[in-house]
């Protein structure tokens, strides 16, 4: 009788043996972003796939990415996330790319090669924009003033001639609050210049917002100043 018992339990073993499978692989990478052919990809973005493991493992990947010429070879090596970030790519270039997955039994499954085609460089549009032109007569103990609005980025480019030296600056609107109250204000250095018969200045607006250009003749108490104005700036938008 105990052989027979036995002999049921090997068998019973035997058949939960056979019954039993081996641990699969991750399946094969698949659903890329951007698609295989795509075009007009940003030079700055994301790479995505889809990838499961049938048993539930945890999956790393590895991804290759080289550009149609071979001149280059990015590496994103055993990345948790089906997504990574991709910066500084070349303009209008072709580059294939490929993922291979591996879970954590060393099962391993290779993707296919996807290819996209990055964005063509648009240079940024130029506005130009003449501020000022005009010849002006400033009184003595007086200031004149000119206001503008400027985008941040904005080159400011101005060239002065007056007939008597006289002081320029360019400011920004709080700093000419405090100069209008005859308090201490603070010019932006390279547009502004004191006791100058000529004066030609190039100047980046640092910031969005209002703007400033004066002409002051407040330490003249009586000889007025015949000055010549003439000031632009370009914006390069994207």
């Amino acid at each position: 009788m105990k052989n027979i018992i036995l002999m049921l339990i090997l068998f019973i073993s035997i058949l939960s043996g056979c019954g039993s499978e081996e641990d699969q692989p991750p399946s094969v990478p698949n659903l890329p972003y951007p698609a295989n052919g795509d075009s007009g990809i940003s030079v700055d973005t994301e790479l995505s796939w889809k990838c499961k493991d049938p048993d539930g493992d945890s999956v790393i990947y590895n991804i290759y990415i080289q550009d149609e010429n071979e001149e280059t070879y990015l590496t994103f090596e055993d990345q948790s996330k089906r997504v990574i970030q991709v910066k500084g790519l070349k303009y209008d270039t072709s580059y294939r790319w490929r993922v291979i997955a591996r879970d954590n039994k060393n099962n391993v499954t290779e993707g296919p090669t996807w290819m996209f085609t990055t964005e063509k460089y648009i240079p940024p549009s130029t506005e130009e924009r003449v501020l000022v032109n005009e010849t002006a007569r400033v009184a003595p103990g007086e200031f004149l003033t000119w206001k503008f609005s400027l985008l941040k980025g904005s080159k400011i480019h101005g060239e002065i001639s007056s007939d008597s030296a006289i002081n320029m600056w360019m400011m920004s609107m709080s700093e000419f609050d405090k100069f209008s109250k005859w308090e201490n204000f603070s010019p932006y250095a390279e547009a502004s210049r004191k006791q100058v018969l000529q004066f030609t200045f190039d100047h980046n607006a640092p910031e969005s917002g209002e703007y400033y250009f004066v002409l002051d003749n407040r330490s003249s108490l009586f000889t007025s100043r015949t000055v010549s104005v003439y000031i632009k700036t370009v914006y390069q938008g994207l």
